[in-house]
């Protein structure tokens, strides 16, 4: 429910050391959802959503969730999607359970440019 939460995510660090960095927009500013859930290969990671807290939150990644081919940072977002069938749920009382699946690529990796920010 793009109107009430709008979230995103970055991936960070680099072959065996990475981490998801996700990121929402709430309206009313200065709400925002109750619990994030990150779906991965091996299960997931759940983190609540204090009072206060404050968009983005990072999920540091483990075991084979960390792998991934370069050690690019940040992500370029090639070809390669190695973070590919994971997915961030965001739960929110007012939007309800909002998906955001990690399937993003760009085209700015071909040129050996990093991301724009």
């Amino acid at each position: 429910m793009k109107e009430v939460i709008e979230a995103d995510y970055q991936i960070t660090g680099g072959y065996n050391d990475n981490a998801v960095k996700v990121s929402w927009k709430r309206k009313p500013y200065g709400s925002h959802p109750e619990w994030v859930y990150l779906k991965t290969f091996t299960g997931g990671y759940l983190k609540y959503i204090s009072d206060g807290k404050r968009s983005p939150i990072v999920f540091a990644l483990a075991d084979t969730d960390a792998f991934c081919y370069c050690d690019e940072d940040p992500c370029l977002e090639c070809v390669f999607r190695c973070k590919r069938g994971f997915t961030a749920y965001f739960y929110d009382a007012e939007a309800g359970l909002v998906e955001l699946p990690l399937d993003k690529m760009t085209a700015h990796w071909q040129s050996g440019g990093k991301a724009p920010e």
